[in-house]
């Protein structure tokens, strides 16, 4: 737990780093602040929300403000939307003295902020919940790792609530699917990667004999860690060791797992890194490997096939496993507090709001059928839980496969070496493992060496930072 003094130091460092004199008074708790789980409902107050300019994000606040103005009718939530890196707006407000209440988050801007004071250990509230006998908050209703994706290090300071369940998938085109004769038998929650390449195997011989030789199948996102990281766990990459030493270009595991990526370059699977993708959403290739939702998807697809329904064109399915070593990327976004916040205890509601089953359906209603974080709303076909909607056709069960609910095994893989050296480094450490698996794949594979010692070079640079 970080003290108090340890958030005054990390103001004035943020001050240094950014180079203008912050005006905002020295307002940050300690982590054993007193928190009110029942404030005053007839309280007049503004509750700022920080959160992305895009149309779907401001509807998700004005109606999250909807539903807790229902208990606090005197509260007017405020959205401030910005387009700008998170990190970077918030140290500019912070060092301005302008913070909004909440701020809209995401796992790694959490830790490169989580040291500067400006984030609350939202610890004391899950606390007191637990301890109230009226509460209506249980954490164990939420998966447990996305959860986890919001603590400082994954299992210390809550920083951050997610909001939605975010898992990479196999998005794919049925159409073709079924135009080129795959065995859809082989398309199924928990498929392995040799299932997999079975089907990739009957794509390419229909695209090549069907006058598309030079289409690609896959939009695979393979610099992306929520793609490539289960993949380098799996082959069992291990990136520093107990203290903290880079240990990413010891023995053969790394090696393995950037020759299988390669792989599906080399049958023509995936395009080279360097040149265009195979455009699933354009109707060319026929796979993605996203953990966007399927209702984005399926409307970019629906304009070629205008007369059908989008079961007949579209469909999900987990990403492909190694057998007996299951893991599938994810990731979390989601909500923080200001640390300074005068209205934290309201903050604290708005963040419940949002995780209840109204919050949750009000985030699928926002245009982007976002996955519940709720364990009690993955049945999609319940048409109480609106995320389903619309797609009851559709095996979005991919979504939830094996997440870690009713006893089902957890299969969710999150970036965790970002936590092991340097957390506020960790989009610099995840950046130079992008271009090693870039320089390598546009290498033709024989670069192994030479880019794996530029890769942990760099590390090493900024671990010193």
């Amino acid at each position: 737990m970080k003290k108090l003094i340890c958030a005054v130091l990390s103001v004035l460092l943020a001050v240094a780093c950014f180079g203008c004199k912050s005006r905002r008074p020295s307002t940050t708790v300690s982590d054993d602040y007193e928190v009110n789980l029942h404030p005053d409902t007839s309280v007049t107050a503004t509750l700022r929300v920080a959160t992305n300019n895009s149309t779907a994000e401001l509807k998700i606040i004005d109606d999250i403000g909807a539903l807790l103005k229902k208990k606090y009718p005197n509260v007017t939530v405020k959205a401030e939307p910005f387009s700008q890196n998170i990190s970077q707006q918030y140290s500019s407000w912070f060092n301005a003295g302008d913070m909004p209440d909440v701020l809209i988050n995401n796992t790694f801007d959490m830790f490169t902020l989580s040291d500067k004071g400006i984030l609350l250990n939202l610890d004391p509230y899950f606390q007191a919940e637990a301890a109230d006998p009226q509460s209506d908050f249980n954490v164990n209703d939420y998966y447990d790792s996305y959860m986890k994706m919001g603590q400082e290090k994954f299992d210390g300071a809550q920083y951050m609530i997610p909001r939605s369940a975010d898992r990479v998938v196999c998005h794919y085109n049925k159409a073709i699917f079924k135009a080129a004769g795959v065995d859809m038998s082989l398309v199924r929650n928990g498929w392995t990667w040799q299932d997999f390449f079975t089907v990739c195997e009957t794509l390419r011989n229909w695209y090549d004999e069907n006058n598309k030789s030079d289409y690609y199948l896959i939009d695979p996102y393979f610099t992306w860690e929520a793609v490539y990281n289960p993949i380098f766990e799996s082959f069992g990459v291990q990136y520093f060791d107990e203290n903290g030493d880079v240990t990413l270009d010891q023995g053969d595991a790394a090696e393995n797992a950037l020759k299988f990526i390669y792989s599906m370059i080399d049958k023509r699977y995936a395009a080279p890194i360097s040149v265009e993708q195979a455009g699933m959403q354009a109707n060319k290739g026929c796979i993605l490997f996203h953990s966007q939702a399927s209702s984005l998807i399926a409307s970019k697809l629906q304009p070629y096939y205008r007369d059908q329904d989008v079961d007949e064109f579209y469909d999900v399915v987990t990403m492909p496993v190694f057998d007996g070593n299951e893991k599938i990327g994810c990731g979390a976004a989601g909500y923080s507090v200001y640390s300074g916040s005068e209205n934290r205890d309201l903050a604290w509601q708005f963040l419940k709001v949002l995780l209840s089953k109204d919050g949750q359906n009000v985030m699928a209603d926002s245009g982007s059928n976002y996955v519940p974080v709720r364990k009690d709303m993955a049945d999609y076909t319940d048409p109480t839980n609106h995320w389903g909607r619309g797609f009851e056709n559709c095996n979005m069960s991919a979504f939830t496969y094996n997440c870690g609910a009713d006893g089902q095994p957890d299969w969710n893989c999150y970036t965790t070496f970002i936590a092991q050296q340097k957390p506020k480094q960790a989009t610099n450490i995840s950046g130079a493992i992008e271009s090693l698996i870039s320089s390598y794949c546009n290498g033709q594979g024989s670069t192994y060496d030479s880019v794996m010692s530029s890769c942990v070079n760099a590390i090493k640079r900024y671990i010193k930072m």
